[in-house]
């Protein structure tokens, strides 16, 4: 096991159990959590893992549902469970004083489970009210920033339901929870995190004790953990007319590949600089120009040093052009001409009133943290880098500022009652500074052209525009709508031979496979500036994503711009 600090310790005993340790000075308590690497992604029937987790903190042999929960009770654990698409875990948060009896507990739980027929029905019963639910909550659940940013960059090979359907569940008895708990619930797929003020000596020696010595090894089962994977990618805008709503959510995010340690360190003074009453964003947004109601930052650090320097405001329909300029002009300001001495030597006085004059020492982190940390193969025990601040120079901080803000990629999502003049999703990238999309597919020609130019462009032309420029990052300079990657949609085209139908036919079946992917917008054909089949374009509905010239707008193809 080896020893990082005298108050961490990371590494695998001799079965291949993972374990994590970090010691705090807070109070008599220990948090745990036992996770087994798997999850939804090893489920031969779905929502397999998701009702092992139930089943296995529901009872045990010789252990009631009733005795456990009484027990958990007497000894002051708050406990927990969940499944995610890679993992089984268990959290437990225990004093000290009853972790041995807590541990006891766990140890029949994990490895004595009693699945029978009527506790599997019974759970059955409840997971699909769980899932009746969740179907609810996603039916009027509109995404968070970060939720949609994530699905617009992340990169996943599959997705995988955690609670699967009602015929699912059905299908689930004794013998399929058995088999997955002996396929992935194995020594080399176990990891333990652990925060606690008792030493790792104590904490090992009671998990030695009650839980890591009735693990079973089996190397041939080992699973790997998967890895976040973000690319670089390209401009993704969405808006969404909800004309019901009063208000605009506007959210921006500029992104940026840095270093996780140079990322956390700048956002101290970023925080300071754009955020607060005195902030840049509320001081133009609000107080100088009343365009809104609310404006603030926020760095959102995602795996393999990618980080989404986030600002989110909320106006009225008639400001969201106005606000979108302040927003590009704060940014452009501050890339260009910096930030002057007297506000970073201001800044570095607020770092030094959080650092010493408002320590208060309570300071910890949670073993989920921790163990997600880890097993995403970001830095585990990573330190807050507040004295750093004091030690950078203004050259350094413009220099950040500089890289971050110019050229780069933009994540934006506009949602609520938007105006008839709406920034098409191009200017909005030029009101931002951003990185510019490079070109765009006319589906109806089945052509790419210059998105600025209007040129044509040969296949290779637009894909080296595309896709090339650099292969370690994969950016792709080509806009996307809503949540919908541009090559889903282009696979789609792609098979049913565009190129090779009617355009009346094109027109068709484009429209009907832009329904299925959810896209609000639909093709007409006008001739002599009438709808040939007096069908109304649904795109009347959301922005034009193109800015026309006067010669293009006398073509009788409607083109969409992705």
């Amino acid at each position: 096991m080896a020893k990082v600090s005298q108050f961490h310790r990371l590494g695998t005993d001799k079965k291949g159990i993972t374990k994590i340790y970090y010691k705090h000075n807070i109070n008599n308590t220990t948090k745990i959590e036992i996770a087994f690497i798997g999850g939804a992604s090893q489920d031969k029937i779905p929502g397999t893992a998701h009702f092992v987790e139930h089943m296995i903190l529901k009872e045990a042999k010789g252990l009631s549902e009733n005795e456990l929960y009484s027990k958990l009770r007497d000894y002051n654990a708050i406990t927990n469970g969940y499944t995610s698409e890679n993992t089984v875990s268990f959290p437990i948060d225990v004093p000290n004083r009853f972790l041995d009896k807590v541990l006891e507990l766990y140890s029949k739980l994990l490895f004595n489970n009693s699945f029978k027929e009527e506790s599997i029905n019974l759970e059955r019963e409840a997971i699909k009210e769980e899932i009746n639910m969740l179907n609810d909550n996603s039916q009027n659940y509109e995404d968070s920033f970060l939720d949609y940013a994530l699905s617009s960059i992340r990169v996943k090979e599959k997705s995988f339901s955690l609670s699967g359907t009602h015929e699912d569940v059905d299908k689930i008895d004794a013998e399929v929870l058995k088999e997955y708990i002996d396929r992935v619930f194995v020594a080399e797929n176990m990891v333990i995190s652990v925060v606690s003020n008792l030493s790792y000596e104590e904490i090992n020696e009671k998990l030695e004790k009650y839980i890591t010595k009735y693990a079973k090894s089996d190397k041939s089962k080992k699973i790997t953990y998967p890895k976040a994977e973000y690319y670089a990618p390209s401009n993704h805008i969405s808006i969404k007319n909800l004309p019901n709503q009063k208000t605009v959510q506007i959210d921006v995010a500029y992104m940026s590949k840095k270093t996780e340690r140079e990322s956390h360190l700048f956002s101290y003074i970023e925080n300071y600089i754009f955020n607060d009453l005195a902030g840049k964003m509320m001081k133009e947004t609000r107080s100088k120009r009343g365009l809104v109601y609310s404006a603030h930052y926020e760095p959102i650090l995602l795996k393999n040093n990618m980080t989404l320097n986030t600002f989110s405001a909320l106006t009225s329909k008639e400001k969201v052009n106005q606000t979108l300029d302040v927003i590009g002009e704060i940014i452009t300001k501050v890339a260009s001409e910096g930030i002057t001495q007297e506000e970073l030597d201001a800044c570095k006085q607020m770092v030094i009133a959080i650092e010493e004059d408002r320590r208060n020492g309570l300071k910890t982190i949670d073993p989920s943290v921790i163990m997600q940390r880890y097993l995403e193969g970001t830095e585990v025990f990573f330190n807050n880098q507040l004295h750093k601040v004091k030690e950078l120079t203004l050259d350094q901080v413009n220099k950040y500022f500089r890289d971050t803000y110019t050229n780069t990629n933009v994540i934006v999502k506009l949602y609520g009652c938007l105006p008839k003049d709406c920034y098409s999703s191009y200017k909005i990238q030029k009101m931002l500074k951003a990185r510019l999309s490079q070109c765009y597919l006319n589906v109806l020609d089945g052509n790419y052209y210059d998105y600025e130019t209007r040129k044509k462009l040969s296949e290779q032309s637009a894909f080296e525009k595309l896709f090339g420029i650099t292969d370690e990052e994969k950016v792709t300079n080509l806009t996307f709508l809503e949540k919908y990657n541009v090559e889903e949609l282009e696979n789609k085209l792609e098979e049913i031979q565009l190129r090779q139908l009617p355009v009346e036919k094109r027109i068709e079946l484009a429209n009907k496979y832009l329904k299925t992917l959810g896209i609000n917008f639909q093709f007409h054909i006008e001739l002599n500036g009438k709808n040939k089949d007096e069908e109304k374009s649904a795109s009347e509905n959301i922005p034009d994503q193109t800015e026309k010239s006067s010669n293009e707008k006398q073509k009788t193809q409607e083109e969409i711009t992705l």
